[in-house]
């Protein structure tokens, strides 16, 4: 694996003629936004709009191809989105390149449900009907949408693939031992594979919390940052919001909130593949192996040590 360029003050200096050079612009002003962001984002005002300038962390990621192949099928079926302007793998001052998308006025997901701009349930009402559409992309395969090498004909065998590989580079660092991780196992493969003939691979945005959705003034919900977005079964979106769902602890318990964002979205409810039993088994084992993905990230990438044992924790509850 490549090293990931870094942040660095200097970084912040070279965005803005960066973005001038590709888009023959002047540039007032970029601000870096730091929240919650893998890739080094700027805000960037220049004489003629607003846009979104993503720094790219490592090479290959998001895939080479990705951001093109998202635009041509988000707009397609007209999916309000923010309309890439440029991209490039390779730059005078970004050795993984960069991109560039349009800048969406409006709040954030988590900043008008806070401010009682939109009710939480009602948020989870709107944002379903939008992920319906994006699962509405078929995918030939389950993984990456772009690179063959990474993708797999089997969503088990795709889980399972990412399983091993986070499991392996997670041992280096935790004290579990293999009977814990053939529990993992068990408890996930098992509940996927005896549904399997049921899934079928989409587009999944693979991120698709209140932060990653600006509301706008007619309060409709766009989401934003595809970064994450992958070939997957439909379900795996949901089981994302739903572990994501601590964010909002003033609005209940977490099994409390995942309850209503399950009740909340159509695309569940009105479902005719699976009983709400089989989605919450199959959400449940989803959890387990997203814990699993999560240890090594914020231990290595993040170096956030308080995630990666609330992290661990986590994972034991889920397992239990």
């Amino acid at each position: 694996m490549t090293n990931p360029f870094s942040y660095t003050p200097e970084l912040d200096n070279q965005i803005a003629p960066a973005v001038s050079r590709v888009l023959n612009q002047d540039v007032r002003s970029a601000q870096r936004i730091t929240r919650g962001e893998y890739n080094h984002v700027y805000k960037v005002v220049t004489n003629k709009q607003s846009v979104i300038a993503r720094v790219f962390r490592m090479d290959g990621w998001p895939e080479v191809e990705k951001p093109s192949w998202l635009e041509a099928k988000l707009s397609e079926l007209n999916i309000p989105h923010a309309k890439l302007l440029y991209h490039s793998r390779g730059d005078e001052f970004f050795p993984y390149g960069f991109m560039i998308t349009e800048y969406l006025e409006g709040q954030s997901g988590w900043e008008a449900i806070d401010s009682g701009k939109i009710d939480f349930s009602k948020f989870h009402e709107k944002l379903s009907h939008i992920l319906a559409r994006v699962h509405g992309i078929k995918a030939d395969k389950y993984g990456s949408l772009t690179d063959k090498d990474e993708q797999r004909s089997s969503f088990v065998d795709w889980k399972l693939h990412k399983l091993e590989k986070s499991w392996k580079k997670s041992q280096s660092v935790t004290s579990y031992d293999t009977a814990l991780f053939q529990e993992v196992k068990e408890k996930t493969i098992t509940v996927l594979r005896e549904m399997e003939s049921k899934f079928t691979p989409v587009l999944m945005h693979g991120d698709a919390s209140p932060d990653n959705c600006v509301i706008g003034d007619s309060g409709e919900v766009i989401l934003v940052d595809w970064d994450s977005a992958q070939a997957s079964i439909w379900v795996n979106d949901y089981s994302y919001i739903m572990y994501w769902g601590s964010h909002m602890s003033s609005l209940g318990l977490r099994t409390e909130r995942a309850e209503k964002i399950f009740q909340s979205s159509g695309e569940i409810t009105k479902n005719t593949d699976f009983s709400e039993g089989e989605l919450k088994r199959i959400i449940q084992a989803l959890h387990i192996l997203q814990a699993v993905d999560l240890l090594p990230y914020y231990y290595f990438e993040q170096k956030n040590m308080e995630a990666y044992e609330n992290t661990k924790l986590r994972l034991g509850e889920l397992v239990k």
